[in-house]
């Protein structure tokens, strides 16, 4: 198990620590480039850790806060391989999918609508 120790600055000097989720990468998108795959999976992260739900609507509006345009995000436990979804107007490989311990994060860009 991974932990992130990060020590606060200001007044008091607070202390927190804070689990880090085992990532995994499953699949990205040619139309993905690296600052947008950073921000999607630290968006994702921040969400997750917070534990806000709903996850996929709190981890989109993250992202749409940081990258712009529109953005499909679906989530699932990772174990459950029981759903079938496409998206036929995707172009230019503009998504990404990866894994935060069980959770499955499904992300894909929808400015193109």
């Amino acid at each position: 198990m991974n932990f992130n120790v990060n020590v606060g600055g200001g007044f008091g000097g607070g202390f927190t620590q804070q689990r880090e989720p085992l990532f995994q990468k499953i699949a990205v998108g040619a139309g993905i480039d690296n600052n947008e795959y950073q921000t999607i999976i630290n968006c994702c992260k921040q969400a997750y850790l917070q534990n806000q739900q709903p996850l996929s609507t709190t981890a989109g509006k993250y992202i749409k806060q940081y990258l712009g345009f529109e953005w499909l995000v679906i989530v699932s436990p990772s174990q459950d391989k029981n759903y079938e979804f496409s998206l036929t107007s995707v172009e230019g490989g503009d998504f990404l999918a990866f894994v935060l311990d069980s959770t499955l994060f499904q992300v894909c860009k929808i400015d193109k609508f």
